[in-house]
């Protein structure tokens, strides 16, 4: 039996930029109106993606080559 035919999504090369955003963002638009539990779970994640962005801006060490650990 042979394989039926598919895309594959990790072998489609895109880079950053504009058309790598775009590409990024046309995904997510169609998993959020393909899958309806996302839809509660999105604005969830943005916030705590938010939350944790900010705690890391506001916690990140001076010089950040050096251990913290090993002073």
């Amino acid at each position: 039996m042979e394989p039926i035919p598919q895309i594959n999504i990790s072998k489609i090369n895109v880079g950053g930029g504009l058309i790598g955003l775009l590409i990024t963002l046309g995904s997510m638009l169609i998993f959020y109106l393909g899958i309806p539990i996302i839809c509660y779970a999105l604005p969830v994640a943005l916030i705590v993606g938010v939350a944790v962005a900010i705690l890391l801006r506001l916690t990140r060490h001076e010089t950040p080559a050096t251990s913290r650990i090993l002073k």
